[in-house]
């Protein structure tokens, strides 16, 4: 993870954005130590 933002960052990304899907809540507090919080909800239809 740590790489992953460094290499972000030294590319200039502005916008950084990770995705998660229903039933994966439990990784929120990982992504949560590099500053990372649920900010939207997608749903989609069958």
């Amino acid at each position: 993870m740590k790489k992953s933002l460094k290499w972000m960052e030294n590319y200039g990304v502005k916008d950084k954005r990770i995705g998660v899907g229903e039933g994966n809540e439990d990784v929120f507090s990982f992504y949560k130590r590099y500053g990372f919080y649920p900010k939207a909800t997608i749903l989609a239809q069958k």
